[in-house]
């Protein structure tokens, strides 16, 4: 006769050891030959756009722009890296780095820039020693791109 077991031990020791353990957020990856377009992309992560992106950027993260990446729109977040094209308004509530290969057509509003030698930007900043944007429990309800 077969006996079957009231629980299975693999299971209950994976069930133990998983609700202890607190998940760490996954970034949003936009790759090479990835397109997204229209509306507003909101996330509580960091977004990396290695791809084509038309439309808004709404993030309690960091948006890093890599030198593959393309993004038409405006951009709401934490921090900047920027080594692609960007056509649109940046705020950021910290950092905002313009790497070598960037070209950046648009406002930028932020409390810190870095801006490498050969990077390209036409446009206009606004520096601020505290910059008014919403705490970033409430970035993502943020009608600040609209």
């Amino acid at each position: 006769m077969f006996r079957v077991k009231k629980e299975n031990t693999i299971y209950k020791n994976a069930k133990k050891s998983t609700s202890k353990k607190v998940m760490k957020a996954t970034p949003t990856i936009i790759g090479v030959g990835g397109a997204i377009e229209g509306g507003v992309f909101k996330s509580s992560t960091d977004v990396y756009v290695n791809g084509y992106f038309v439309g808004d950027i709404a993030i309690e993260g960091t948006i890093a722009i890599g030198m593959t990446g393309a993004v038409y729109g405006d951009i709401l977040a934490k921090n900047a890296i920027i080594s692609g094209n960007l056509k649109g308004n940046i705020k950021v509530t910290h950092n905002v780095h313009l790497k070598s290969s960037a070209v950046v057509e648009g406002t930028i509003d932020c409390m810190n820039t870095i801006i490498d030698e050969k990077a390209v930007f036409n446009g206009h900043f606004k520096m601020y020693s505290d910059i008014q944007l919403p705490a970033s429990e409430n970035i993502l309800n943020s009608h600040l791109l609209e």
